[in-house]
């Protein structure tokens, strides 16, 4: 199916012609033809013409004009469908606006809501006029035209164009019927299981699945502000199953399909599912059920999607994060998706419409969620593999000419590193994006010599919304060792006194999203601490430019303080990591008597690689302080299913094993930071 079905942005192309444009060629070549046959409520028809269009859509946008409307300025337009409704919207458009169509019966509450949301610069309504803003019937709105010119404006680029009000689910449901619609047949998932035989599950069979499963969910009482557990694998049904919760108006809570019994319980506790949808142990005292027999259960239910619903809260992010407790945020938005939002995330995530796209993470991580939902509503190609192993995604890429892929930065490591990697086996990828850690320089340099850069995305967030940014690979080559600016919103440095601290002064970063922050609930942690400008704090530490682009160093809960120093974890990771025989690095800081912490390194090698020659390489790139003191190799380093390192888990771990000789290696320690 051709891109241009779904392509809802002006491309700027030669080919491309603005409305305006288009309907002036029209109105020459067949002015008198009829452009709207109108049949009134008593069934008397009246007919405009083309002349008749192109002229009042010309007046209209003379107008507009003159009220200051141009690109970037909104007009709602709440009319029936009437000839004037179509002259007007031509009319916006001319002027360079963006038409934001409501419905003419719109509640008084939803259209202050829209009002405080888009800041129209005019409303056009034959009902309630909304006090503080410039509003006018249609009746006036053609009588004021009556006295501008016949011709039409200069022609102007209209973008943003349009802005859809949607009270429903039509960006996480309907989009799924609607790709069902028109291209029931082709492969919505393409699922690679553990023995490399894929299977494909159609769009037509994705929605009819999500519906049935829908139906199913409704008659157990899921509704908004209900929610399932899902426990599971990436699998189709596991896609099939959000559908289905988002459609029923519930809340989506995806966790790890191995997650301990224990934590299982913890999220039961505090979520109190209605079900819980699992292929291992089922909690007590909550309805679950296995995939299998989800979908045996909701064969008999309809094929047709149930009445569109609003599903607030649509998600719940169940994160252990690196500190080993599990922290429940619940995000209290519509399961739904604007235009303007998906302009967004195609500018910071590089997506496009229809590309074949390959999952490399757990769809109970943020970064893999949202990635695969939103490439589904762009209509792309799902490909899901049943693990994450760096030599199979290389394959799965080469394979099936992977477009678009996004990972973490262990696995871009472990990719590089792979004894008979070749570069030509990624080259169908247009874009690749990269999130959830730390990238070194180093790392994406070497990135740079497989894909060139403008095709490299990097984001930047963390579960609790409290901002995201976003760079290019060209833009981080200006701008090296950045994490990009944010899209819309504010960031700020501040000292441990909460004052603001210079630009390229490091610090703890804080963001706001301005009036348009996420709206989130904290289950069961304290909510973050939030200033009268909306900016908060996860304790990440860094620093900005004078162009306002974020330098990240680490997480406060990752500094060492040792001999009165503070040392960043994520610095000496990175240089440990540029040494070709390592292939993973963690470091934690030990507690010590004499130095308050020592710096501690787990290394992960391709083969031997003694502790002097490690110590001697960092010290090229650190100084004597900031060296480990002691060293731990191992064959793996134990990441959690996101790829990341729980750092409590593992001192707790090695205090353990090394009870009887912690004091005594922190003297032996100390001769290797000499």
């Amino acid at each position: 199916m051709s891109t241009k079905h779904f392509n809802i942005f002006n491309t700027g192309e030669s080919s491309f012609f603005t409305p305006g444009v288009q309907l002036a060629n029209i109105a020459r070549v067949k002015p008198d033809a009829p452009a709207i046959v109108y049949i009134n409520p008593e069934n008397k028809e009246s007919v405009m013409t083309w002349h008749s269009l192109d002229v009042l859509s010309n007046r209209i946008a003379w107008y507009l004009l003159e009220q200051g409307i141009k690109p970037g300025k909104s007009v709602i337009v709440a009319l029936p469908n009437i000839p004037t409704h179509i002259a007007l919207a031509f009319g916006i458009w001319k002027a360079g606006g963006c038409y934001v169509p409501i419905s003419p019966r719109v509640p008084r509450k939803n259209m202050i809501e829209i009002c405080e949301c888009v800041s129209p610069s005019l409303v056009i309504t034959n009902r309630w006029k909304p006090e503080g803003c410039l509003s006018l019937s249609s009746s006036e709105l053609k009588t004021i035209s009556e006295d501008y010119p016949e011709h039409m404006p200069p022609d102007i680029m209209a973008v943003p164009n349009l802005a859809n009000c949607s009270g429903g689910t039509s960006g996480k449901t309907k989009v799924i019927e609607q790709l069902a619609r028109v291209k029931p047949d082709a492969p919505a998932i393409v699922y690679i299981n553990p023995e490399n035989k894929e299977s494909v599950m159609t769009w037509h069979s994705l929605d009819v699945l999500s519906n049935r499963i829908a139906w199913y969910l409704l008659e157990q009482g899921i509704k908004p502000g209900k929610s399932v557990i899902v426990a599971l694998p990436n699998i189709p049904t596991h896609i099939a199953l959000a559908f289905g919760i988002w459609k029923a108006g519930g809340c989506y809570v995806p966790i790890s399909p191995r997650v301990p019994r224990k934590n299982m319980i913890e999220i039961c506790e505090c979520v109190s599912p209605s079900l819980v949808i699992t292929n291992r142990w089922k909690p007590e005292g909550c309805l679950s059920l296995s995939s299998s027999e989800l979908k045996t259960i909701s064969e008999d239910y309809p094929e047709h999607m149930p009445p569109d619903i609003m599903a607030v809260p649509n998600l719940a992010n169940c994160s252990g994060g690196t500190s080993g407790k599990t922290k429940v945020i619940e995000q209290d938005m519509a399961a739904g998706e604007s235009d303007e939002g998906l302009k967004t995330w195609f500018a910071i995530s590089g997506m496009r419409f229809e590309m074949r796209q390959l999952l490399a993470g757990p769809l109970f991580h943020g970064a893999p969620h949202s990635v695969a939902f939103n490439g589904l509503y762009c209509g792309n190609t799902l490909y899901i593999p049943s693990c994450f192993d760096a030599k199979a995604i290389v394959a799965l890429i080469k394979k099936y000419k992977i477009e678009y892929v996004q990972m973490v930065p262990t696995l871009m490591q472990r990719i590089i590193r792979l004894p008979d990697f070749n570069p030509e086996d990624l080259q169908s990828l247009e874009v690749f994006c990269h999130t959830g850690g730390v990238c070194s320089a180093d790392l994406k340099r070497k990135w740079f010599d497989i894909l060139p850069p403008e095709k490299i995305y990097e984001i930047y967030s963390m579960t609790e919304c409290v901002g995201m940014t976003s760079i290019r690979g060209d833009e981080w080559l200006a701008h090296e060792g950045s994490v990009g600016r944010m899209p819309c919103g504010e960031i700020a440095i501040r000292d441990s006194e909460g004052h603001n601290l210079p630009i390229g002064e490091t610090g703890e970063i804080f963001m706001s999203w301005g009036p348009n922050k996420p709206k989130v609930t904290y289950k069961n942690i304290t909510p973050l601490e939030s200033d009268e400008n909306g900016f908060r704090s996860v304790g990440d530490i860094g620093y900005v430019d004078n162009e306002g682009y974020l330098y990240f160093k680490d997480r406060r809960s990752d500094m060492i303080v040792t001999g009165g120093e503070n040392v960043f974890a994520a610095e000496i990771e990175s240089v440990l990591k540029k040494h070709k025989k390592v292939n993973d690095a963690v470091v934690v800081g030990l507690p010590d008597k004499e130095w308050g912490h020592r710096i501690h390194a787990f290394v992960e090698t391709t083969e031997l690689v003694s502790d002097k020659t490690l110590i001697k390489f960092a010290l090229n790139y650190l100084p004597p302080y900031k060296i480990p003191k002691s060293f731990e190799h191992t064959d793996h380093i134990p990441r959690n299913e996101s790829g990341k390192v729980v750092r409590s888990q593992l001192v707790e771990d090695y205090l353990k094993r090394h009870a009887d000789t912690c004091s005594s290696s922190s003297t032996k320690g100390e001769k290797h930071g000499e």
